[in-house]
């Protein structure tokens, strides 16, 4: 009986020591590397990781508009080119009468480029969040203190020939 006794008064009393290991570790890390891949992964994945929810609305409709408006312009300008195509053709086309061959031309360019123009901004959105989920996952611990001062000291910097006096800025957290 003392022989379980004590068996059990181990087992139980090694569990409380590995319990108050457990305890002592340092919390975990706000990961700047899972914040950027989660952004990269899925746009909004890393402000969501760095808990900045109120940005994703503004990322997905900024993307989505942009988005939107290069599927029209991709769709006006096939319509534009498949009618200009037809006419070159000596086919009639669904704008016959309604516009003359130049103008239909431009309009096929003018489709193309606002389609091109919209792809490179949903693009830029694209990395503009990655970079902001990168940089709020570094600011992620920042003290933002109410209590920031402003130190301002007057420096002189000797030169060989000259003397150069200036000023001093310093935040700091009182």
């Amino acid at each position: 009986m003392r022989g379980v006794f004590l068996i059990l008064m181990f087992v139980f009393g090694f569990q409380s020591i590995l319990a108050q290991e457990k305890q002592k570790e340092t919390p975990k890390k706000h990961s700047i590397k899972k914040a950027t891949l989660l952004s990269v992964a899925l746009p909004g994945a890393g402000q969501i990781y760095n808990k900045k929810w109120w940005k994703v609305p503004l990322i997905y409709g900024a993307m989505g508009t942009t988005t939107y408006l290069a599927i029209q312009y991709n769709d006006r300008y096939k319509t534009y080119r498949d009618a200009y195509q037809l006419r070159q053709d000596g086919k009639d086309d669904p704008f016959k009468g309604k516009y003359n061959t130049k103008t239909l031309l431009s309009f096929t360019q003018d489709n193309r480029n606002d389609r091109d123009i919209n792809i490179m901004i949903t693009a830029g959105l694209y990395g503009l969040q990655v970079l902001d989920a990168y940089i709020d996952a570094n600011m992620f611990d920042f003290d933002v203190d109410d209590d920031l001062s402003l130190l301002i000291t007057p420096i002189v910097i000797p030169q060989e020939n000259q003397t150069y006096v200036g000023l001093s800025l310093n935040l700091y957290s009182k």
